[in-house]
This record gives C-alpha cells, sequence and structure tokens, in this order.
C-alpha cells in the first residue's frame, strides 16, 4: 500500500485521489507532488490492509458539532460546505449548470474560499481545487459503477482510501429528506461494500438505511458459515428415479380420468339421428363448418 509520510512528526496516510500539501496531524508543509494517485494499487480492496481513520459525511441537514480527532476527516455533499466550518473535503458531483441555478453564481467564489479539494465529475477550470472523480479507477478496484448519489461516490473513495469508520450524520433522515429515496438503492449498495470491507458504517437511529439492518449485515458477513455437505451422486439418482416415476403415476392417472368421461352428444341441427353425420366417429360430431367438438 502507498502512503504518504510526513518526516516531522511522523504520521503516515493512505494516498488518495488529492495531492495534500501538509500533514493532516501536525500541518507541516511538504511536497508529495511525487506520489500521485494513480498508485493506488490495491485501494484498501485487501483483506490485510490496516485501516484506520474515520470519514464524517456531513449533508444539508445539520454540521457535525463533536470534536474532530486527528484522524478524522469531514468530507461535505452538496450544500452541506455552507454549514460545516472544518471540512476537509467537497463533494459536488451534480452538473455545475444545477448549482449555479439554485445557488447563484457566487457560490463558485464560495468554494474557491474553502480551500479544500472539491470532487467533480468534470474538471471546470473556474475551480480552483476541483479533482475530477476517476470513474475508471473506480471500475477497476470494484468492477461495478453503480453511483446515482454524492453520497456513493464519497463512500467509494473512503473504502480506497482504507478508513476505519464511516459516519453518516443526519443524512437520509425519515421524515425529512424523502426526496432522496431514490438514491436509497446505490447508498445501499456502496454501504454493504464498506461493511463488507471490514469498516464499520454508523447512521443516525431516524435514517431509513437502518443501522440495525447495517448492524445485521455486518453481523451475517462475520458470521463464519458451515461448509455445504459433499453431494452424494447415489442419493441423486435415486432422488431422480423417483421424480421421474412421480411424472409417468401423474401422467397415467390424467389418462384414466379422460378416459372416464364420457363423450358429448351434440344435438343434431338437421333432425337427423345421431352418429348419421358424415364423417362421425361416435366421439365427435359435425357443428357446421368444418370444426370438430
Amino acid at each position: 500500500m502507498h502512503e504518504y509520510c510526513c518526516h516531522v512528526c511522523g504520521h503516515s496516510w493512505p494516498v488518495g485521489p488529492v495531492v495534500p500539501t501538509s500533514c493532516p496531524k501536525c500541518r507541516t508543509e511538504h511536497d508529495y507532488s511525487h506520489v500521485k494517485p494513480g498508485e493506488r494499487k490495491g485501494c484498501g480492496l485487501d483483506g490485510n490492509i490496516q485501516r484506520s481513520g474515520r470519514v464524517i459525511l456531513v449533508g444539508t441537514l445539520a454540521s457535525w458539532d463533536e470534536p474532530k480527532g486527528l484522524d478524522d476527516q469531514i468530507w461535505c455533499i452538496n450544500k452541506g460546505y455552507k454549514h460545516q466550518p472544518n471540512l476537509d473535503r467537497l463533494y459536488l458531483m451534480d452538473p455545475m449548470n444545477i448549482y449555479v441555478n439554485v445557488w447563484g453564481e457566487g457560490f463558485i467564489e464560495e468554494v474557491n474560499a474553502l480551500g479544500v479539494p472539491v470532487i467533480v465529475r468534470e474538471s471546470r477550470p473556474y475551480l480552483d481545487n476541483c479533482v475530477e472523480f476517476n470513474w475508471q479507477d473506480s471500475f477497476d478496484n470494484f468492477n461495478i459503477s453503480f453511483f446515482g448519489a454524492t453520497v456513493a461516490n464519497a463512500i467509494a473513495h473512503a473504502i480506497e482510501e482504507n478508513v476505519a469508520e464511516i459516519v453518516m450524520h443526519r443524512m437520509y433522515i425519515k421524515g425529512e429528506s424523502e426526496l432522496y429515496l431514490h438514491q436509497r438503492a446505490p447508498v445501499s449498495f456502496w454501504v454493504g461494500q464498506a461493511i463488507s470491507h471490514g469498516i464499520q458504517v454508523t447512521v443516525d437511529d431516524d435514517c431509513y438505511l437502518a443501522q440495525k439492518i447495517l448492524d445485521a449485515i455486518a453481523g451475517e458477513l462475520s458470521r463464519p458459515h458451515a461448509p455445504l455437505p459433499e453431494p452424494n451422486m447415489g442419493d441423486i439418482v435415486v432422488h431422480e428415479y423417483d421424480r421421474q416415476e412421480a411424472r409417468k403415476a401423474a401422467r397415467e392417472a390424467q389418462d384414466d380420468v379422460r378416459e372416464s368421461i364420457p363423450p358429448r352428444e351434440a344435438p343434431d341441427r338437421l333432425g337427423r339421428p345421431e352418429g348419421t353425420l358424415p364423417g362421425s366417429d361416435g366421439h365427435h360430431y359435425w357443428c357446421g363448418g368444418n370444426d370438430r367438438v
């Protein structure tokens, strides 16, 4: 695993999509440009990698007001930057014209004034610290590209950067963010990916992703499963023989029922005695035209 390391305090952290300019622990400035994000081979997908740190995802409902630890990172989603003072990263994955139409052109100056990396779907020259989300890198690591929600992109980055915990703070709250129900599928998928890679995912009690469901998933993944028994070919052969015999008996019973049904007696439209119609065989009767019943 490729890491950045501070030569002053010794703190190390995984290589992420943004080249840092200072140590997140002691704030000593360094030149890390020689380590490229493309060197993130594995990206935390190996179960033997030691994970550390916590990522706190902050949305549009409330800010994170608890003390921020040395290994904590606050990543804001969309408008979350307006009420979160000490964020470390901002995700703006929607088309930029949406932000301009909703927040006004002044939002570009606000975002540039933050001085933090801004993750976008496509690079924009008017955003000073924008970093284009590497779609191909994500697909190569997970063999799938199932997003459709900005939170999903952030969770994918957190998995790649080997964090130990993801906190979804006041996100997808029942009654307050029902507008985002359509995002439930991709977000649930990436939450499941995080849990399957050993990351603890914490949500609020009133989040409609349901912490108890996440706990159940984590418990199921950690529970040892009994190995499947080896198939007994003798039992399989006997079972197949019994199945064929049962089908044969069912067909014979169906034939017996069919033969026990008496033929229908259709009246002769011409008033002639039964069985005198041309072609009558005693079981079928001409009803007109060429149809037999």
